[in-house]
């Protein structure tokens, strides 16, 4: 495995058709093993142990109290939550492929596609016990796009590393720099944690989930999740005064 194996499944994906399941895992498949990562692992009898699996079964509530379910395409414990597309290629001409700067946001039909599979994303990584600190969203032959959160809330994912650099396209996998991320995404991702740039408006939103989470545990209200939050130690000085704080290596816990 190594540069032949990321050449040959560049140009393979390109030319697959839209067929989302089965080219996502075969394409999940082959990347792994190109990188020399783990494959996923099969299903085991109780949904507790499954830490690494495609269609990873996901139960939360809506707003009218009922409950829904759905599978996450990909999950790995405490790494990361993937959701993938395949746009069709007549699509993607029609959309103005390429598609214009990450920063600029689109209504063209593909965009509005990989929004929604975000959003999807989002919502399976909250209604996990442990949100993890990655989102990928993979368009099969075309692209991925990462998003990540290191609060440990699921509440403030933001492009990573930052929204000029979150789209992987396809012949970008044959960079050195890229390969090395995707491996850190599957097996360290807490490694990443300072190359997260820093949003004005994410940590605005962070502050104002924790410290509600602060007021809750005053008024005796039970905890939103049984864990600490991990924060990048420049977010955490905002609300530090107001909040149990204690160092962790380069992170704060948040003892909420």
């Amino acid at each position: 495995m190594g540069l032949d194996s990321i050449y040959f499944l560049i140009e393979e994906s390109k030319k697959s058709g839209p067929s989302e399941i089965s080219n996502a895992q075969l394409f999940i498949c082959r990347l792994c093993e190109a990188l020399a990562l783990p494959l996923p692992q099969f299903a085991a009898e109780h949904d507790c142990d499954n830490h690494y699996i495609f269609e990873k079964s996901v139960s939360f509530g809506l707003l009218n109290g009922r409950a829904c379910s759905g599978r996450i395409d990909l999950y790995k414990r405490g790494c990361f939550v993937l959701e993938s597309k395949q746009s069709a290629m007549a699509r993607r001409k029609a959309a103005g492929w390429p598609p214009p700067a990450p920063a600029t946001r689109s209504v063209s039909a593909w965009r509005r596609a990989m929004n929604a599979a975000r959003m999807q994303a989002e919502n399976y990584a909250r209604a996990l016990p442990e949100p993890p600190p990655f989102l990928i969203i993979l368009d099969v032959g075309h692209m991925i796009e990462i998003y990540a959160d290191f609060s440990g809330t699921g509440e403030a994912y933001a492009p990573f590393p930052d929204p000029a650099r979150r789209c992987i396209v396809m012949d970008d996998l044959r960079r050195a720099d890229i390969q090395q991320r995707l491996r850190a995404i599957w097996t360290n991702p807490g490694s990443l944690a300072s190359e997260l740039s820093a949003s004005p408006a994410r940590e605005d939103a962070l502050t104002r989930y924790l410290l509600d989470r602060a007021a809750a545990r005053a008024r005796g209200q039970p905890r939103l999740r049984g864990q600490a939050t991990m924060i990048p130690e420049p977010t955490a000085g905002r609300f530090a005064p107001r909040l149990g704080v204690r160092e962790c290596g380069s992170a704060c816990r948040i003892l909420v």
